[in-house]
């Protein structure tokens, strides 16, 4: 069967992954501070741009004019690109007298930066699109099951691999795994990942 694939704009990625990556699917990079991971989201937007598609970069951090300014040395065509700032949204909010209230994860959850996420991508309707960084979002849910499922909202289709060091039987009953999730306990080898993540792809539905 052949796979639709589209092209990352990094001639070698492009190679190593047989034509670049499978169109529709969610990809997360992974890297320390200063490895260039927004750099290489741009360019994955920047050659999605070449092949006129609608191309969304949403900022949670870094204000969208400091992304800008650090990929401007590229010269790369971005005029075309959708940049949307929500840095500011769900930040600490000062109070009268210098003073700031560090909201616990609970309240921020329910502030408007994941409507905003949605909302973003509702109008927008990117063919493809940046969340920078993901890890922001992880610090506004209040644990990984929610954190999961606000993702989910994005591509309900999506295939879930649920991997975690405590038995499935322990976690279960509070409500952590729901019935039907695939899962793998940790420590486990790449024979088993590949094959626990080849499961949930499998099972996902034919138009996914």
């Amino acid at each position: 069967m052949k796979v639709d694939r589209i092209s990352t704009g990094i001639a070698g990625l492009d190679e190593i992954l047989f034509g670049g990556m499978c169109r529709g699917s969610t990809g997360l990079l992974v890297g320390d501070p200063g490895t260039g991971k927004t750099i290489f989201s741009i360019q994955w937007l920047q050659q999605g741009i070449q092949e006129k598609e609608r191309c969304l970069f949403l900022a949670l951090l870094e204000p969208s004019a400091v992304v800008r300014r650090h990929v401007a040395g590229f010269r790369w065509s971005i005029e075309d690109m959708t940049f949307v700032d929500l840095s500011g949204v769900g930040a600490p909010v000062e109070r009268d007298g210098g003073e700031y209230r560090v909201f616990s994860p609970s309240e921020v959850e329910q502030t408007p930066l994941w409507e905003s996420i949605y909302r973003a991508v509702e109008q927008h309707r990117p063919q493809r699109l940046v969340i920078d960084p993901l890890t922001q979002l992880r610090h506004l849910s209040t644990d990984e099951y929610q954190f999961r499922k606000r993702l989910q909202a994005f591509h309900p289709g999506a295939g879930v691999l649920f991997a975690s060091g405590y038995p499935r039987d322990e976690l279960a009953p509070k409500g952590v795994l729901e019935p039907g999730t695939h899962f793998l306990q940790k420590p486990f080898s790449i024979v088993s990942l590949a094959r626990k993540v080849r499961e949930a792809i499998d099972a996902r539905p034919a138009n996914a």
